[in-house]
């Protein structure tokens, strides 16, 4: 019998990031937690048995301490990508996916890196520019990242996603059912 699926989150304390871990817990995956916002963090993670990790994605170094953490069990099936935005949103991505990349290949069963982009609600702070540009960097960054992993098992997808309980239960039945059932995993689906 297969170990449980493992996914790791970053951005999960609130948003696209906060939904896919809600819905992942529902399925019964084991589940890691990544954000700099410790206190909505730590609650998500408390309401999805997960562990937590309080980490700036943007900082090199803090990553590799965190990959350093993560890699201790197993590389993760599902790594997806919602910390941040803009700019900070794309090098996280970048710098995450880096730090988990190689492992993750070296797995040699089916993986997923998902690079999610969502339209931020506008505040009056926004930077519509740098928003503007992440969906586009995610894309490239996203195809670039596809061309390394070509002929192996992780597949690397970008999704242009809402922060919707629904989108992310959506996108979470997809992952869950094709990661799954490469391994002969029955995963829960929700009802």
């Amino acid at each position: 019998m297969h170990a449980p699926l493992r996914a790791l989150v970053t951005g999960a304390a609130s948003g696209a990031g906060a939904a896919c871990a809600y819905a992942l817990a529902d399925r019964g995956v084991d589940l890691v937690l990544v954000d700099c916002d410790a206190e909505p963090l730590r609650l998500v993670a408390e309401a999805t048995g997960a562990q937590a990790l309080v980490v700036d994605v943007s900082a090199k170094r803090a990553v590799a301490g965190m990959a350093i953490e993560v890699l201790r069990q197993s590389p993760p099936h599902l790594l997806i990508n919602a910390a941040g935005a803009g700019y900070v949103r794309v090098l996280g991505m970048l710098t995450v996916s880096d730090a988990f990349v190689g492992d993750m290949v070296a797995a040699g069963d089916r993986r997923f890196i998902v690079n999610l982009t969502a339209k931020p609600a506008p505040t009056r702070f926004s930077q519509p520019f740098s928003y503007a540009a992440s969906p586009v960097a995610f894309a490239q960054l996203s195809a670039a990242l596809s061309a390394r992993t070509d002929g192996t098992e992780v597949n690397v997808i970008s999704v242009n996603c809402e922060t919707s309980d629904s989108a992310a239960n959506d996108l979470v039945d997809v992952l869950c059912r094709e990661a799954g059932a490469s391994r002969g995993t029955d995963m829960r689906l929700a009802g």
